[in-house]
């Protein structure tokens, strides 16, 4: 038995895909099946993005091959943005 969780690119974005809909009160349009699950983590970072448009910088994407590291990038950046979003309204 393992200390550690296993991750698959399918429960990241399960997990991702729960935190948008904790996020918003109409669930925006998201493909049931997607081709990509890491793009469409990447896809649904961006609808966060959007969302919280007057508040965060722009990120830009590339069309290269998305890797695991993107994916964190681009969460780590959402949690720092959100967290200072949260300090602005204490």
């Amino acid at each position: 038995m393992s200390l550690f969780k296993k991750y698959t690119p399918r429960k990241l974005y399960v997990r991702t895909l729960k935190l948008v809909n904790s996020l918003f009160h109409e669930s925006p349009h998201i493909q049931n099946s997607p081709s990509s699950y890491f793009k469409e983590v990447l896809a649904l970072h961006k609808i966060i993005r959007q969302d919280l448009n007057c508040i965060l910088k722009e990120v830009k994407e590339s069309d290269e091959t998305i890797t695991v590291d993107q994916i964190h990038s681009s969460l780590v950046a959402l949690e720092l943005n959100c967290l200072a979003v949260r300090l602005l309204l204490i």
